[in-house]
């Protein structure tokens, strides 16, 4: 009797763990399959990724606003990456086997109403940057030398929109954004706002809270007085203008913006008086500046 309990309780154990084995080779098998699926992959579209962040509806559709008008976009990116400390500048480094700077485009090109996208590089990455749209088919990008410094990059690409290229679409947009090209998670929510209140007030740009209290110091190094931090706010990409403030600003600014400026908004206040429509902007809108960010976007996708 004692045997036949030993060979009972032996055989119930042999056929639980039988069960236990082909239930992970059935549900590894499963998994696979699942991970093999379109639907299941990294998207390479950053617009896909935005729409699964917390707080993102995924059955809203975005651009609630219909822009029926022609726009086009300049990504400066000119940039040689110094703060990353990278050898590649940050805005073609590589990230899930795709530079940076093809997402930022995607971004906008995925989009309908955008007529064109001209990225102003240094003169050494012309052809490197020819080469990326090429490979990753970006149809409404054309390359164009930049300048010095980022003003002067940003003019060059808004002149660029008024010389018709075959193989982009041509004709002098009725509203110019200004983006980052290390910024690519941006949505299309926030670009037709962008576009719709440049269209209405000739000037808009997104802002975001400040993190930090901004101070200031002596000449000593000591503190001289720090701002209310309520009160202020971050100025964010994307901007976007009426094409006639934009290249009238650039027009009339002096060397000195050309050289030391870096606030679009401020030089159509100062040289057009437009000002600027100022719209909230969400927390995606940070741009890859340093090592840490870069590495922080490679997890995104």
């Amino acid at each position: 009797m004692l045997l036949s309990s030993i060979f009972v309780t032996c055989s119930l154990f042999t056929i639980i763990r039988i069960c236990t084995i082909l239930c992970k080779i059935v549900g590894n098998t499963l998994k696979k399959k699942l991970l093999k699926r379109p639907d299941m992959e990294r998207p390479a579209d950053p617009g896909a990724s935005l729409a699964r962040l917390p707080g993102k509806d995924p059955h809203n559709n975005p651009g609630d606003v219909s822009v029926d008008f022609p726009v086009s976009v300049v990504l400066p990116a000119g940039g040689t990456g110094e703060r990353t400390g990278l050898q590649t500048p940050k805005q073609f480094c590589g990230l899930m086997g795709r530079p940076l700077i093809s997402y930022t485009a995607q971004a906008f090109e995925r989009l309908s109403w955008i007529q064109c996208v001209v990225v102003v590089v240094a003169t050494e990455s012309l052809a490197l940057m020819r080469d990326i749209a090429q490979r990753y088919r970006h149809s409404k990008v054309r390359v164009v030398p930049g300048g010095s410094t980022r003003h002067r990059s940003i003019r060059r690409g808004v002149q660029a929109l008024r010389e018709p290229e075959e193989q982009v679409g041509a004709g002098t947009p009725k509203v110019v954004i200004i983006h980052d090209a290390v910024r690519p998670f941006v949505d299309e929510d926030m670009l037709s706002k962008i576009a719709m209140a440049a269209k209405e007030h000739g000037a808009a740009g997104a802002i975001r809270p400040l993190v930090s209290t901004v101070i200031a110091t002596t000449s000593e190094g000591y503190l001289d007085h720090s701002l209310e931090r309520a009160k202020y706010r971050a100025s964010e990409m994307p901007q976007g203008f009426t094409y006639e403030v934009i290249h009238q600003a650039y027009q009339k600014c002096t060397d000195y913006d050309l050289d030391y400026g870096t606030e679009c908004l401020h030089l159509a206040l100062q040289y057009c008086g437009t000002n600027a429509k100022l719209i909230e902007g969400p927390p995606t809108l940070w741009k890859v500046s340093h090592r840490t960010t870069v590495r922080v976007t490679s997890t995104r996708h």
